[in-house]
């Protein structure tokens, strides 16, 4: 079990790299005129059971709505104490799955952007969509500069981006992490077929 505090940071890694992600994008966001709003529902990117499969006890998905104006859908799930587990977001956007994830990664590395350089970025070919599924699972590290913890994995297909997320994943084993992502990131692909 993991330590209260543990997971009120992992909850608080969560939130500083939602932030950085709204505010990477609300400028792209605000100049498109209508923002487009991806259809479906976010909670239905990834299914419950293959939800929990991945983060035992995790509840339902609950759609957010606040980035909404921004042209960005999400979803969280929480564990049974209200931290969230995992998070889906999807917009549309033009900037590759590697770009995404460096611009995020680079987050990692705080205000040293010379030790971004340090966040390892996979390909996860076995998601299904190439060099368009790009994922970073890094815990804090201060001899490789490494910050504040985080796990993200970018789908990109033609306009369309999904984010997942998960402050969990972040303090895994870093290959059991990355096999969860090419496992979620297998069901969210279709996603964007």
């Amino acid at each position: 079990m993991i330590p209260d505090r543990t997971q009120k940071h992992a909850a608080f890694s969560l939130a500083v790299l939602l932030a950085l992600i709204v505010a990477g994008h609300a400028g792209n966001a605000v100049a498109q005129t209508p923002v487009k709003l991806p259809s479906g529902d976010p909670c239905t990117v990834v299914p419950l059971s293959d939800v929990q499969r991945a983060f035992p006890g995790a509840k339902p998905g609950a759609r957010e709505r606040r980035l909404e104006k921004d042209g960005i859908t999400e979803c969280t799930w929480k564990d049974g104490s209200g931290v969230i587990v995992f998070a889906a977001q999807e917009f549309y956007g033009n900037d590759s799955a590697m770009d995404e994830s460096r611009s995020f990664g680079q987050a990692l590395a705080g205000s040293n952007t010379g030790n971004a350089r340090n966040v390892r970025y996979e390909i996860l070919t076995g998601v299904g969509l190439g060099n368009e599924a790009v994922a970073f699972v890094e815990a804090n590290d201060s001899k490789r500069g490494i910050v504040t913890e985080g796990a993200m994995l970018t789908l990109h297909r033609g306009q369309r981006t999904l984010w997942l997320t998960s402050p969990a994943l972040a303090t895994r084993d870093r290959a059991a992490a990355l096999k969860t992502f090419e496992a979620l990131g297998r069901i969210a692909a279709k996603r964007l077929n």
